[in-house]
């Protein structure tokens, strides 16, 4: 039997992405937005052990809330033996840099005790800019001369790359797909 792909936080930009390259392939996948009232009870009917579940979701502002939400689908998840990835981020090497590190840190310290996997990206790049890559753009072309210290540096991940990612076959407990690494100041000037 084919998996069947299950997005939770389908909003999100790099959840769209790979929605388009999955259907594209030809597999079945459902998706769950915070905008659906029913989103929980539909996963929970949704989730088997043919099922690869990725998790894409993150209140920024509430760890608690974040752990919280994580944690009900992780466990339906691990009940119905299905595979759960955590889409994470670089950020979550570092969780005292920033409340949103923190939250990524966190979270992937549940995921891994209950056997999931993580998947770490950096700054996503795409045809398209979106989220922080895209106030990046925006921050290149003022025209305004910016000092960064050397020891600033971006991990990008081409947005194909992630897609390209085998989640089916994937056994490692931690994938980083980074595919770049630049210090800030000749990122900025990259993408003027």
């Amino acid at each position: 039997m084919k998996q069947i792909y299950n997005l939770i936080g389908s909003n999100s930009n790099i959840a769209k992405y790979l929605f388009d390259e999955l259907k594209n392939k030809d597999f079945e996948v459902n998706r769950f937005t915070h905008l659906d009232e029913n989103m929980f009870e539909n996963f929970e009917k949704n989730s088997t052990n043919f099922h690869i579940n990725i998790y894409f979701s993150i209140i920024r502002d509430d760890i608690d809330s974040s752990i919280n939400h994580l944690k009900k689908y992780l466990n339906i998840s691990v009940k119905n033996n299905s595979k759960f990835f955590y889409i994470s981020s670089i950020n979550a090497k570092f969780p005292k840099c920033s409340n949103y590190s923190k939250i990524k840190s966190e979270c992937e310290k549940i995921v891994l005790q209950n056997n999931g996997k993580i998947i770490r990206l950096g700054l996503v790049i795409s045809e398209n800019p979106f989220g922080p890559y895209k106030s990046l753009k925006s921050l290149s072309n003022f025209p305004i001369n910016f000092i960064f210290s050397n020891q600033s540096k971006v991990f990008t991940t081409n947005i194909g790359d992630f897609l390209a990612f085998d989640f089916n076959s994937s056994h490692k407990t931690i994938s980083e797909i980074f595919s770049n690494k630049y210090n800030l100041k000749d990122f900025i000037k990259k993408i003027k």
